[in-house]
């Protein structure tokens, strides 16, 4: 005869196990002969065991809980109703009955909302409707373009609103008001339209803006990394100083001679430096390209030819409003000054000329500025005869 209780390994089936043990010990005792006294007192100790485990695993399950079943959660999938409505008239004369219709899917409350903006509005029956395909009978009760708005609800607490404007006549209206009342009623419909999609394109406007300037703090990283270097030891690039042509006179010089065919242009060009991460040093004089490595330099352009002049006289000097340090004019950094350079000259062949500022260099071992795009850096053409 089985004298000891079944056990398990797995901790949640112990006291099944216990319990069914005791039951099979039971009914073998049962089935074979009466019970002995010694037999019927161990048989009582058992189901006292039994008793008091299944107490103590009753007592650390957790509340609702069900033996063997499982109780985690289970997350809800959302659901989105979709709605659509409409009326049974194009317009409707005072004292008329309404015919609002709707059908829905995915929702599990239907409910009309009353018009809270103040205006005169139509009395909507109150309390939940059919979900699915459902109606409401609305007395027409104000002359104008009331709006009947309904809202659906799924189980899952999403929900949907739907509306339509119900244009409403006077009882004394002609043909032609009923004709335009439905009309009107579309046009303010499409109006809320429209007013719903500016506000989503005010909000999609603010994401692009938003976007676009993250985009350009990721251009201006790139840059740093790429023009300070790998990231060892680069620092951020300083900010090239500003060049600007402001203004140019052309004028024509008749030379003191026999010939008074023969002239000479004067060319009067002002431009301003602003000085930006650093000071700017320019040399007092100006000077034609290739013939000195500092200073101002410039060239005459031949117009027909679109090339440097290649025969002529050639005078030029320059003057600023920044302060003079030696044979030095300075634009201290963060400041702006102008400047001018006066060029006069003497063409050997008759011909209209401009005069083209090329380029600032400061020394032959200093920084050089070179004047870009070379049209805003020249004067307009001069026709000079010789």
């Amino acid at each position: 005869m089985q004298s000891s209780i079944i056990s398990s390994s797995r901790p949640g089936y112990v006291v099944p196990a216990l319990l069914l043990g005791t039951a099979f010990f039971i009914a073998t005792a049962c089935s074979a002969q009466a019970l002995t006294a010694d037999q019927y007192a161990s048989m009582e100790g058992q189901l006292k065991t039994a008793s008091e485990q299944l107490a103590q695993f009753q007592a650390s399950r957790p509340s609702g809980s069900v033996l063997g079943a499982s109780t985690t959660a289970v997350t809800e999938v959302p659901v989105r109703p979709v709605c659509r409505v409409s009326l049974d008239k194009r317009s409707y004369v005072l004292g008329d009955t309404i015919q609002f219709s709707w059908k829905t899917t995915g929702g599990n409350k239907v409910e009309l909302l009353n018009d809270t903006s103040g205006k005169d509005a139509l009395v909507l029956p109150q309390g939940e409707f059919k979900v699915g395909d459902g109606f409401a009978s609305i007395p027409a009760s104000v002359l104008g373009n009331p709006i009947v708005t309904l809202k659906v609800t799924s189980k899952t607490g999403h929900s949907m609103t739907c509306a339509r404007v119900v244009p409403i006549v006077a009882a004394d209206a002609t043909q032609k008001d009923s004709r335009l009342a439905p009309l009107q009623a579309q046009l303010i419909q499409l109006g809320n339209r429209l007013a719903a999609l500016l506000s989503n394109r005010e909000s999609i406007d603010q994401k692009m803006n938003e976007l676009k300037i993250k985009e350009l703090e990721l251009m201006i990283k790139i840059e740093q990394v790429t023009v300070g270097g790998s990231g060892h030891g680069s620092s951020t690039p300083k900010e090239k100083s500003v060049f600007e042509l402001t203004n140019s006179t052309e004028t024509i010089l008749v030379n003191n001679s026999s010939t008074t065919a023969d002239d000479s242009g004067k060319f009067d060009l002002k431009f301003k430096v602003t000085a930006i991460d650093t000071d700017v040093v320019v040399p007092a004089k100006a000077a034609r390209v290739g013939s000195t490595t500092e200073g101002v330099l410039y060239q005459v352009i031949d117009v027909a030819t679109g090339k440097p002049a290649k025969k002529g006289t050639y005078t030029a000097a320059l003057s600023s409003s920044a302060e003079r340090t030696g044979t030095n004019f300075v634009v201290n950094e963060g400041e702006t000054e102008e400047f001018t350079v006066a060029v006069i000259f003497d063409p050997a062949v008759t011909g209209s000329y401009k005069v083209q500022l090329h380029s600032v260099v400061t020394s032959t071992s200093g920084p050089k500025y070179t004047l870009k795009p070379a049209a805003d850096f020249s004067s307009d053409a001069l026709l000079i005869t010789n």
